[in-house]
């Protein structure tokens, strides 16, 4: 949008013969955002023009105005306030209170490696609080961001967050939908860095996409990172469609995050809309972690030392994270699943088939590549594999023993040699590897060759 345009141009002008504008508080790609002065009751408010194009527009006009007067009833501590809504020369415009602090992005930025948990974990419960308001009125933020999270003081001086935009995300949809089409770096249409995967597939988008947004922002208020990061778009969008969420304890094992907490987090960002908490779940929950005692400090945390570090074998604690994440919050399934939706509209998610990785990361571009191929990969070390029900190994840089191991078990194996070592690749299928790729290897090719390896493995023998 260009600010130039005269239609913005409106310091000291009236709005609806109500509002006078004082100052441009902000704009972006949907509009821009003024104080003014509500003539008559000389009180200071924000006023949100929105872009002449969306009121140029029948249906964006009328969802406006159903969005507007559905956020107008939802009055709560943490909510901003919505005065007035109206049309002003072909432009839509939405009255709300001015809040003088800062937002949430601002307080995360000025914070390494993140907010204190204290601190995060009370701002989080206020908007957890806000979201089950919302939520018993069907509103559904749909761009739930650190921008969108106001901080400023309550009347006895204590911190407080304040949503803004509620409902309002829809008039960026023009822009979003050029997320299919980016690929360079730098750009950002919408809000990639929290959008859930029935957003980013464009299915019905319900209280439960806000839940995830959520936990993506609360990842990022407690490490500063957000849990998916990508140099270009389509890369970030892959990973919140075929990634499982990274665990914060183990990427940030210095942030000490209590077992639960981070259990919590996992389950607020699963692939499938109906696995994640409700508002009023979330809410309770983190009400309990701030009141109840330290979270990790469950008998569930078992095998932990005084940190609340997990000291248990890697392999065991992949085999705990099915029965915990039902432990924290109950109905918890099979985690990464691909979101569909059927001609009802109702969402369906089918799993992904589990490929071991032994010793060997799936970051986030790996994950992507193979979710392509319907496969999800899990680290694991070898007293691992036990606990993992695949019938496929990748085993970069295996020695030829380990592939007569793995062999043995019935597995099919998939390994790395230095391209052009013909002599090592022979040893590596005598030794029993079903295939060999190039070190190192590329994730789109990999990919392919484990799924080749699937099919392989559920292949009948003959005799």
């Amino acid at each position: 949008m260009n600010f130039d345009d005269p239609a913005f141009a409106l310091l000291d002008q009236e709005i609806a013969g109500r509002y006078r504008v004082e100052r441009l508080i902000g704009k972006g790609g949907a509009g821009a955002v003024y104080q003014a002065t509500q003539l008559g009751l000389d009180r200071q408010v924000a006023i949100k023009l929105l872009h002449p194009r969306s009121a140029a527009n029948d249906e964006t006009r009328k969802r406006f105005i159903r969005e507007a007067r559905i956020t107008s009833q939802l009055r709560h501590t943490h909510a901003i306030k919505i005065f007035d809504f109206g049309e002003h020369e072909n432009q839509l415009y939405i009255v709300m209170e001015l809040l003088t602090g800062r937002s949430l992005r601002a307080a995360i930025s000025k914070r390494a490696p993140g907010m204190p948990r204290k601190r995060a974990l009370t701002l989080a419960l206020q908007i957890a609080d806000v979201l089950q308001a919302a939520h018993a009125i069907q509103l559904v933020h749909r761009d739930l961001k650190p921008e969108n999270v106001m901080l400023d003081r309550d009347s006895a001086g204590a911190e407080r967050a304040v949503v803004v935009d509620f409902g309002l995300a829809f008039i960026d949809d023009q822009e979003r939908e050029e997320l299919g089409r980016l690929t360079t770096t730098g750009i950002l249409v919408g809000t990639p860095a929290y959008l859930s995967p029935e957003q980013a597939q464009g299915l019905t988008i319900t209280p439960a996409s806000d839940i995830y947004s959520f936990g993506c922002l609360l990842y990022e208020m407690l490490c500063g990172s957000p849990p998916y990061r990508s140099s270009t778009v389509i890369g970030i969008v892959n990973q919140h469609l075929y990634v499982d969420a990274p665990s914060l304890r183990e990427t940030y094992p210095s942030l000490e995050i209590p077992h639960d907490l981070n259990q919590l987090l996992l389950k607020t960002m699963s692939k499938e809309p109906s696995q994640r908490p409700e508002a009023a779940q979330l809410h309770a929950l983190l009400e309990r972690m701030l009141t109840g005692g330290e979270p990790g400090d469950s008998p569930e945390a078992r095998g932990r030392g005084r940190s609340g570090r997990d000291l248990r074998p890697r392999h065991e604690r992949l085999a705990a994270d099915a029965s915990d994440m039902a432990t924290i919050v109950p109905g918890a399934g099979p985690m990464n699943p691909i979101i569909t939706q059927t001609a009802s509209g109702s969402q369906t998610a089918s799993p992904l088939e589990t490929i071991a990785l032994l010793d060997h990361p799936c970051d986030g571009d790996l994950g992507a590549a193979l979710a392509t191929q319907q496969l999800r990969g899990v680290t694991t070390d070898v007293e691992g594999l036990d606990q993992l029900e695949t019938a496929v190994v990748f085993a970069p840089n295996a020695s030829t023993a380990t592939i007569e191991a793995l062999t043995r078990t019935g597995r099919v194996v998939v390994t790395t040699a230095a391209p052009g070592d013909l002599t090592r690749i022979q040893e590596l299928i005598r030794a029993g590897a079903a295939d060999v790729v190039p070190h190192p290897p590329k994730h789109n090719t990999l990919a392919r060759k484990l799924a080749r390896a699937l099919r392989k493995s559920k292949t009948p023998r003959t005799t």
